[in-house]
């Protein structure tokens, strides 16, 4: 492990988030933050810490229902060092839940110029397999898709799951 470069890493998943417009992106979950925020039962004065904040989304849901004092945290290391300092020297609780969303699209294509332009990690991959590796990507990524899609014929329809971990300080 000593010979890995942690910084050189940091700068290439920095790079790769910053691409595009995620907040475009976040749109598409916003009902995913809300749910977090009802699940926490936030309440005027507590102190809440958002990790991988994106754009704050959860953050700002947070926010409203403790009436501030709530701290967005994403890939960068003061920030994670700030969240840190919060936790302190642990937690008194761990929750950790699958949960699913819905995310609603035209179609395969929809999707494919949606997530080629706001999202990124898609970006990159696309500009890293270069004009040769491009045309086999995209079958890779319909293939999933169609098979994903739970919608038929209507429309491209994803059911994606996601964890909500939610930990209280001692």
């Amino acid at each position: 492990m000593s010979d890995v470069d942690f910084g050189a890493i940091t700068q290439v998943q920095q790079k790769t988030w910053a691409e595009g417009d995620f907040a475009m992106v976040a749109g598409l979950i916003v009902i995913v933050a809300e749910e977090l925020a009802e699940s926490l039962e936030i309440v005027p004065g507590e102190r809440v810490l958002d990790v991988a904040c994106g754009s704050g989304n959860g953050a700002l849901a947070a926010a409203r229902r403790a009436w501030g004092d709530t701290v967005g945290a994403d890939f960068v290391p003061a920030l994670l060092e700030r969240g840190r300092e919060l936790f302190g020297d642990g937690i008194s609780d761990l929750r950790v839940e699958r949960k699913a969303t819905r995310q609603t699209f035209r179609s395969v294509d929809h999707w494919m110029d949606f997530f080629r332009t706001y999202f990124g990690p898609t970006k990159v991959a696309f500009e890293r397999v270069g004009p040769e590796g491009e045309e086999a990507l995209a079958e890779d990524l319909r293939a999933y898709l169609e098979e994903s899609n739970t919608a038929g014929d209507r429309a491209l329809v994803l059911e994606p799951e996601y964890l909500e971990v939610v930990a209280t300080r001692a």
